[in-house]
């Protein structure tokens, strides 16, 4: 992902797709994020909980134009 690197003074995010047997995916996502001192922990806290959410409302709205149906890249692979 890019990194806004004004906003954080570290971060690290995580992302696994699952194929699932019905055709949906399980999607796991973590991260860590370390803005180092320069945001309110109250602001980190609600950008926390809101990242993954908006992140998943984004990413349904792209993989569903015909562009993406089926596109693949060399760096993602399937899982065992």
């Amino acid at each position: 992902s890019t990194l806004d690197r004004s906003s954080a003074a570290s971060d690290v995010y995580k992302r696994q797709f699952k194929p699932l047997i019905n055709g949906m995916v399980e999607v796991t996502m973590s991260g860590h994020a370390d803005p180092g001192g320069r945001i309110p922990a109250t602001a980190v806290n609600f950008l926390i909980q809101e990242h993954p959410y908006n992140t998943l409302k984004g990413l349904r709205k792209i993989i569903g134009e015909p562009s993406y149906q089926k596109l693949q890249y060399v760096y993602i692979r399937e899982l065992p």
